[in-house]
């Protein structure tokens, strides 16, 4: 009941956010510096595709980053943690209860 809650609350905010944006090209973004991985991709919420771009770049043994929701006006979320290896990646936005973890495949 609470994940359904959820989950109903982000469609409302992303729907309201998504009517007041204008859509953008990953193109007309500023370009990151050279040491920066960029991922483009898109978040499925049954209303809509929400494309997103996460950037993220080396901080010394860390990563440091920030995901990018081109649907929304390039409304940016930092990025509070991010495990980076040759095979996986994840990340936390604990603001907004948002976490990722995947594989990395060629």
């Amino acid at each position: 009941m609470k994940t359904t809650l959820s989950l109903a609350a982000l469609v409302i905010v992303a729907t309201s956010m998504f009517s007041q944006a204008r859509t953008v090209s990953p193109h007309e973004l500023p370009r990151p510096q050279n040491d920066t991985e960029v991922w483009n991709g898109a978040l499925d919420i049954k209303v809509m595709k929400l494309r997103l771009r996460l950037e993220l770049t080396p901080d010394g043994d860390n990563w440091a980053g920030k995901l990018i929701s081109l649907d929304q006006a390039n409304t940016e979320m930092t990025i509070d943690t991010v495990t980076r290896s040759t095979d996986s990646l994840a990340f936390e936005i604990k603001k907004m209860r948002i976490s990722f973890e995947g594989e990395i495949k060629d």
